[in-house]
């Protein structure tokens, strides 16, 4: 694979191997240890629970009955934890998926991933309405109805991200940048600019 990349004053062309499976098991490996765990849980008139790289621990159990349109249907309370995918993951996914450099520009750059904060969904829902509703009136049993709720939505644990640049390293290795030449940027830009006028 060949990589054009502009760096200062020069089109800088490198030469780019790697294994594909390896990446993809590195990719696997860094959602699993590198990505960030949310609580979720939820009741369900059907069987729901299912198994993918985005959760884990998941449990499903038998709630009761209710009556749905006149069937009577099984309700299920469900709960797992939900992956949430690192950069670095995101970056080796779009990198084999749609060709996407940006994770060849983090590896030349030599940049580290800092420690994003992502937050429970549900819970700046809750926040977001609660400042809305203490602005316009103050029902007191909402209002504490709805700090309970708050309460008891665990935050995002978002430890792992920091075993990011670890593997990071491990992603350096795998991929193999080789420089092979380098031109002029302005050259470069007439020669695009002629072949362009050729094709006319």
């Amino acid at each position: 694979m060949i990589y054009l990349r502009h760096e200062n004053d020069k089109m800088v062309k490198y030469e780019v191997e790697y294994d594909i499976e390896k990446l993809k098991n590195l990719r696997y490996e860094i959602v699993n240890l590198c990505g960030s765990r949310e609580y979720v849980a939820y009741e369900t008139d059907y069987s729901a629970m299912y198994h993918n790289l985005y959760n884990e621990n998941s449990n499903e159990t038998k709630a009761g009955k209710k009556e749905y349109f006149g069937e009577t249907r099984t309700v299920y309370h469900a709960e797992y934890n939900l992956i949430h995918e690192p950069m670095l993951s995101i970056l080796i996914k779009n990198f084999i998926q749609k060709e996407d450099y940006t994770l060849i520009d983090y590896i030349l750059e030599n940049k580290e991933f800092k420690k994003e904060v992502i937050e429970n969904d549900k819970k700046k829902k809750l926040l977001r309405e609660l400042k809305e509703y203490i602005s316009e009136n103050m029902d007191y049993d909402r209002l504490r109805n709805m700090i309970n709720q708050l309460e008891r939505i665990p935050d995002v644990d978002n430890s792992n991200l920091e075993n990011q640049n670890k593997y990071f390293d491990l992603v350096k290795k795998e991929i193999r940048l080789t420089k092979v030449e380098e031109i002029d940027y302005e050259a470069f830009n007439k020669a695009i600019e002629f072949v362009k006028i050729i094709k006319k």
